[in-house]
C-alpha cells in the first residue's frame, strides 16, 4: 500500500511539474517586456490591464482592434471592473514633427507593432498606453492581445460557454470571413458604382460578403465561432452599435470566468497553451499573472 501511494504521489508530482514547465514555455513565447519596466510593483494593490481583440492574418486590417477593454483588478477588495472603449473613438497622437495626427483608437495596436510604418508618431512603443490614458484618464499597467483564431480556439477548448443573451436580435450584415473582397458575380468595371451603393447599404452592393445572424434571448451555449459572432456583431437594428457590442463582450468575459471556475482547468489548459501561444501576446510579467491567480480566483 505504501509503495502504491508513493507511485501515485510521484505521478501527481510529475503532472504538476509538467504543467508548470508548459506554462513557463507558453509565457516565454507570448511575453514581450514592457519598455522601461518589466517588473511587478510588490506594494501595488490595483492594476489596470488592457485587453485587445483583433482579426489577425487573413482579415482586412489584421491588427486593427475590434475589442478594446480596460479591466481594473482591485486586489485589496477582490474586485474586477470592466471599461469598454468604442473602437471608432478618435484621438490625437504626438508627432516628432509637430504635425497634427489624428487616428481611431483601434489603430493604436498596429502602430505599436509596426512603428516603422508610422515614422512621425512619437514614442510608438508607448502609444497604446498613452492613447488609452488620453481617453480614460487611467494609467495602463500591461496589455494582453488575442486574435480571432485564438479567441475561437480558447472557447472551443473550454467546451464552449453559456452566455445569457439579454435581448433577441438579428444582424443582417455580419461579414463572412474570407469573402471580404468577393465581387458577388459582378465585374471589376462595376466597382465604382457598387462602392457608391455600399456607402448606403454594403449588403445591397455585395450580398455574398455577409450573412444573417440571429440570437434568441436567454441562456445560449456557444462554441468559439458563434461566440466570436456574438461579441463582434454591431449592425443589428435591435442591439447594434459599439456600446451594445461592448456590453456583449463583457457578458462573454463573465461567461468565460464562470466556465473556468466550474471545470477541471488543468486538463483543459495544457492543450490550450499549445494552441494559443501563436495567437496571444502580452507584456505582463509572469509573476503578475501568478499574483492574480492566487488573490482573485
Amino acid at each position: 500500500m505504501k509503495k502504491a501511494l508513493l507511485i501515485v504521489a510521484g505521478i501527481i508530482a510529475g503532472i504538476i511539474l509538467f504543467f508548470f514547465v508548459k506554462l513557463n514555455q507558453f509565457y516565454r513565447d507570448i511575453y514581450t517586456p514592457k519598455q522601461g519596466n518589466g517588473h511587478v510593483q510588490p506594494a501595488k494593490a490595483s492594476y489596470n490591464l488592457l485587453f485587445l481583440g483583433y482579426g489577425g492574418e487573413g482579415h482586412d486590417g489584421p491588427y486593427l482592434t475590434d475589442t478594446i477593454m480596460v479591466v481594473n483588478v482591485d486586489l485589496k477588495n477582490n474586485k474586477v471592473t470592466q471599461i469598454s472603449i468604442p473602437r471608432d473613438t478618435w484621438l490625437k497622437l504626438e508627432t516628432a514633427s509637430g504635425e497634427n495626427f489624428h487616428t481611431k483608437v483601434n489603430s493604436l495596436y498596429e502602430i505599436y507593432l509596426f512603428p516603422k510604418d508610422f515614422p512621425d508618431v512619437k514614442n510608438p512603443k508607448k502609444v497604446i498606453f498613452d492613447g488609452i490614458k488620453q481617453i480614460t484618464g487611467l494609467s495602463i499597467d500591461n496589455y494582453v492581445s488575442v486574435d480571432f483564431a485564438g479567441f475561437t480556439s480558447m472557447v472551443d477548448t473550454l467546451g464552449g460557454v453559456d452566455i445569457e443573451v439579454q435581448y433577441a436580435f438579428d444582424d443582417p450584415e455580419y461579414p463572412l470571413e474570407g469573402h471580404e473582397k468577393d465581387l458577388c458575380g459582378k465585374q471589376e468595371s462595376d466597382l465604382p458604382e457598387l462602392e457608391k451603393i455600399a456607402t448606403q447599404s454594403p449588403k445591397l452592393a455585395f450580398p455574398c460578403r455577409y450573412e444573417d445572424l440571429h440570437f434568441d434571448a436567454g441562456i445560449q451555449h456557444m462554441d468559439g465561432t458563434l461566440a466570436l459572432k456574438f461579441v463582434r456583431s454591431r449592425r443589428s437594428p435591435q442591439d447594434g452599435g459599439d456600446f451594445a457590442r461592448a456590453r456583449r463582450q463583457q457578458l462573454f468575459l463573465e461567461a468565460v470566468k464562470e466556465k473556468v471556475l466550474s471545470i477541471g482547468i488543468l486538463t483543459k489548459i495544457i492543450p490550450l497553451l499549445d494552441e494559443l501561444k501563436i495567437h496571444v501576446k502580452t507584456d505582463a510579467p509572469f509573476e503578475l499573472t501568478r499574483k492574480f491567480t492566487t488573490e482573485i480566483t
